[in-house]
């Protein structure tokens, strides 16, 4: 009985972890993280966007240090984040309406703008790219963009509870 249960539980589908869209509509909900202006998510997305773990992890910081730049050096009055899917890439498109700086002197100074070196290397690490665009007095806009995750050919629960029943069926028989 307790054979089954287990090659039973191998079939089962695994339960789904946090979407995108979840983990990014926590990120922005977070009180104590953001203040005036509290930025918006927009997600023009049919469907929920699961990616892995580390994937998720590197997006969700690549947005969470957009945003808090925004806040935190923009001086600007609307800061929004929005996910979308454009030809054939995932998009994340993060804008303010704030002072803007200039992004040749910022990537010459990589001290001052420390935070751009990281947010592109993270976008680097999930195959992806970051682009700044930004003129002084005229706000921000940072595109992180990759392409969909391949699917990974791991066994499933059926081929892993098939394997696993003719082992303990030859381990009876011996």
């Amino acid at each position: 009985n307790d054979v089954r249960r287990s090659i039973a539980s191998l079939q089962a589908e695994p339960r789904p972890q946090q979407s995108l869209q979840e983990a990014l509509s926590s990120l922005i909900e977070n009180k104590g993280l953001f203040h005036h202006p509290v930025p918006t998510m927009h997600d023009w997305l049919d469907t929920p966007l699961f990616v892995s773990k580390d994937h998720l992890h590197q997006v969700v910081h690549i947005v969470q240090e957009a945003l808090l730049n925004a806040q935190r050096h923009a001086n600007a009055q609307l800061i929004s984040a929005s996910l979308e899917q454009r030809d054939g890439r995932y998009l994340i498109i993060i804008e303010d309406n704030g002072q803007g700086f200039d992004v040749q002197a910022a990537t010459q100074n990589g001290d001052a703008h420390f935070g751009l070196d990281i947010m592109t290397a993270r976008a680097k690490q999930i195959g992806g790219a970051l682009e700044v665009n930004s003129r002084s007095g005229q706000g921000t806009r940072i595109i992180l963009s990759w392409p969909p995750p391949a699917p990974q050919a791991k066994p499933g629960g059926e081929q892993v509870a098939a394997a696993l029943a003719q082992e303990l069926f030859s381990a009876k028989k011996s």
